[in-house]
């Protein structure tokens, strides 16, 4: 079985039985997968770090 990236395996997200909706869970998680793996980051909470991070420091 396939590890589901953190956007797939949060709790806020509804699954439906549409397939064009289904289609469009797995682009998002394709895409956040490649911004993840752009910034060497595994999850949310790093990428809120850096967020963080960035506003203290201007």
């Amino acid at each position: 079985m396939r590890k589901r990236c953190s956007c797939c395996s949060r709790k806020d997200i509804r699954a439906t039985a549409s397939p064009a909706s289904s289609s469009f869970r797995i682009t998002r998680c394709a895409h956040v997968k490649s911004i993840y793996h752009k910034l060497r980051i595994h999850s949310k909470q790093e990428l809120v770090n850096i967020v963080d991070a960035r506003r203290a420091a201007h």
